[in-house]
């Protein structure tokens, strides 16, 4: 569910860059912000993964990213280019972290691969739905009226809904971690 919500967020962060600045280098640099974290906090995530209660590395990452990234359409695109680059180091903290649970959740070693597999094509198979599910926010939230609560708002922010889908599967995501 994290995983889907990711992509749609990764689209909307490609989307609200061009949409700020009409200039495909904004996009650029969205995207290369969110690739350089690997170099350095991947390592950190692997360490804090190894010495902290992955339980609560976990819970904390999707808490602290579902915090940030509903700011993001209200932002400008200096504050799109940081919480894009703060939002993919927290990620790489987290990832380690569910990586190395996996182990825990498979019952006999022979599974692993398998489960391991299905991690892989959940993250990546999850591109074409949120695609689809991207596209259908943005539709949605040129069309909420007036009288919802921030309808006004997300309409005016079309990605806001993206955004919004994206929290609300880290807040989901930390709910099935504390189960």
């Amino acid at each position: 569910v994290s995983g889907l919500g990711d992509w749609v967020a990764t689209l909307a962060f490609i989307a609200l860059a061009f949409g700020i600045t009409k200039n495909q280098t904004a996009v650029a640099v969205v995207l290369i912000l969110r690739l350089v974290p690997p170099i350095f906090a991947a390592p950190v995530g692997g360490l804090l993964a190894d010495r902290l209660d992955r339980r609560l590395v976990m819970v904390t990452c999707d808490l602290l990213r579902a915090g940030l990234i509903v700011l993001v359409p209200f932002l400008g695109i200096v504050g799109l280019y940081v919480i894009a680059f703060v939002h993919e180091c927290i990620s790489l903290v987290f990832l380690p972290a569910r990586d190395a649970s996996v182990p825990l959740l498979v019952d006999a070693e022979e599974q692993l691969p398998l489960a391991n597999g299905l991690m892989l094509a959940s993250s990546f198979g999850a591109i074409p739905l949120a695609a689809a599910t991207f596209g259908a926010l943005r539709l949605a939230a040129s069309h909420i009226p007036a009288w919802v609560p921030f309808g006004t708002a997300m309409r005016a922010h079309p990605t806001s809904t993206a955004f919004l889908f994206d929290a609300v599967t880290f807040l989901f995501s930390a709910l099935m971690i504390v189960r």
